[in-house]
């Protein structure tokens, strides 16, 4: 099983500088964790479940009780299922939404901070299943096996761009970002090079 020791090693090899001259193993190491950071994000590779108690209130501060938490998957309470929704949609269903206990029904998020359990459940406990920052502390990396080629790629642009080869560099960092599913906008330069129609234009204010 592959490690981040291991992983670092295989970098600084590809960057031929295998000795460690220019880039250490504990700091590639670190951007190898960067890179599972951003790739777990962007693909939803980390899920976790965990118990949240209810106690009746409107609203849980959601990082208190899972502080790996990134969004929320789904929520269950009581052995059902809660269909999520939004806030705007139930305060058009019921104003009064925050002062109403029964069999808790739905859920919603406030940002991406609170969570809310509608109607308000008294003494009992929620299971969220949610999506995950990777653990700082393990010594393998969290995602599976066939994602260890990318995080090279993002530590391998990162050691390229420190060398100042900012050409092999963009090219190591555009396949990462491919196989990631994360869009660079800076490479859809052809929009912004087509001529300006007269609707790109911003409109004049009037003046008073």
């Amino acid at each position: 099983m592959a490690t981040f020791a291991s992983l670092a090693i295989e970098v600084l090899r590809s960057v031929e500088d295998a000795g460690g001259i220019f880039h250490t193993t504990a700091r590639v190491t670190e951007y190898l964790r960067a890179g599972e950071s951003l790739l777990s994000m962007a693909r939803g590779l980390v899920e976790k479940t965990g118990s949240l108690p209810l106690d009746g209130s409107y609203a849980y501060r959601i990082h208190d009780v899972f502080p790996d938490f990134i969004r929320p998957l789904r929520v269950s309470a009581n052995g059902i299922v809660l269909v999520p929704t939004s806030l705007e949609n139930v305060s058009l269903l019921d104003p009064f939404w925050n002062s109403v206990q029964d069999t808790p029904e739905r859920w919603f998020m406030w940002g991406g901070t609170w969570l809310s359990i509608v109607p308000l459940a008294g003494a009992t406990t929620a299971t969220v299943t949610y999506l995950a920052v990777p653990s700082a502390t393990v010594t393998t990396p969290t995602v599976q096996t066939q994602w260890h080629r990318t995080l090279t790629l993002f530590a391998q642009a990162i050691c390229l761009a420190k060398e100042a080869q900012y050409g092999i560099a963009g090219e190591k960092l555009k396949e990462f970002l491919a196989e990631a599913g994360i869009k660079d906008t800076r490479v859809l330069a052809t929009s912004a090079q087509r001529p300006r129609k007269e609707t790109d234009m911003p409109i004049k204010q009037a003046q008073d």
